[in-house]
């Protein structure tokens, strides 16, 4: 599908955008789901582009496009016709659910969406900066950062190690004005003094524990003269009974594996999205071993399928 050309901007200053981030196009149906899972992601994406068409709006995508750098070519290709429907070139920043072997760009989908025009990967432009998952934030002053960055609303939980505060990066980043950041799943904005931090959510709920759990994007309007304007929109979505197997995640809870554990409780109830839960709960299986706990591996292996 070849692009709409984009009207002529005004001379006024004033521009739009929206904010949005771990998309997770994925072609098979998480755990639980009851739905046609894949043909909900693509309607919903859809929906986002044409809001963002209808209020001329371009997209600015923190991070994790792509659930996994191993989609089949189908998958790229729709998500390519989709992006195409964009009437500005969305600008975006790899995830590492984007990226092959988590650092790898030219061997993953998001390459191949970047290489037929329908993305814009950012790094340094004059009104953009991007920073990608594993790359430095630069030092430059910019109005704008797109990064795929754990960033939490207040202070990390114990299972997000890598994690940040968002005052805290904030602060520690003053020579931004807006920031936008994905790779952590619950939705937030947070002001310091003249700035303002984003952090997306994702679009897609492909959790059992997501059941309050409502996707948004960010409109934002910058520039003429008024201060930056911030507008949190909803995007459709079924009630969580139409779409997830409530009977089977009860039988589930019920009858399935639980380690009784305050750290392993609080991971699995929290509703908290991350990116390497496999980690997360090989750790907390490390530390209880070194604690005198004795638990095998192949229960360990059934904690997780009962966290998916």
């Amino acid at each position: 599908m070849r692009r709409k050309l984009s009207n002529t901007r005004k001379a006024d200053p004033e521009q739009r955008f929206i904010g949005c981030g771990d998309l997770h196009a994925a072609k098979n149906k998480p755990r639980y789901r009851i739905d046609p899972y894949w043909e909900t992601w693509q309607g919903k994406m859809r929906w986002v582009i044409n809001y963002a068409n209808e209020v001329g709006a371009r997209l600015l995508i923190a991070g994790d496009i792509f659930d996994t750098s191993r989609v089949s070519p189908d998958v790229t290709n729709i998500v390519l016709e989709i992006f195409l429907e964009a009437y500005d070139v969305p600008y975006v920043v790899a995830g590492q659910h984007d990226l092959k072997y988590h650092t790898d760009l030219d061997k993953c989908p998001l390459y191949t969406l970047a290489l037929a025009g329908a993305v814009k990967i950012i790094d340094r432009f004059e009104e953009f900066t991007g920073a990608g998952f594993g790359q430095p934030i630069p030092e430059e002053a910019n109005k704008f950062l797109i990064t795929h960055t754990t960033i939490t609303e207040g202070d990390p939980p114990f299972f997000l190690p890598d994690a940040i505060a968002a005052k805290k990066f904030m602060r520690q980043h003053q020579q931004y004005d807006i920031i936008i950041s994905g790779d952590y799943h619950v939705p937030f904005s947070v002001k310091l003094g003249k700035q303002l931090l984003i952090n997306t959510g994702t679009l897609i709920r492909n959790k059992k524990d997501m059941h309050g759990y409502h996707p948004y994007i960010w409109d934002i309007t910058t520039g003429g003269g008024n201060p930056t304007k911030v507008e949190r929109i909803e995007v459709p979505h079924e009630r969580f009974s139409n779409v997830f197997d409530l009977e089977g995640i009860e039988y589930d809870k019920d009858h399935g594996i639980v380690i009784d554990t305050k750290r392993l409780k609080e991971l699995i109830d929290s509703g908290v999205e991350n990116n390497d839960l496999t980690s997360i709960v090989r750790t907390i299986f490390k530390t209880m071993v070194a604690d005198g706990v004795h638990i095998n591996k192949t229960l360990v292996n059934e904690v997780l399928e009962q966290c998916t």
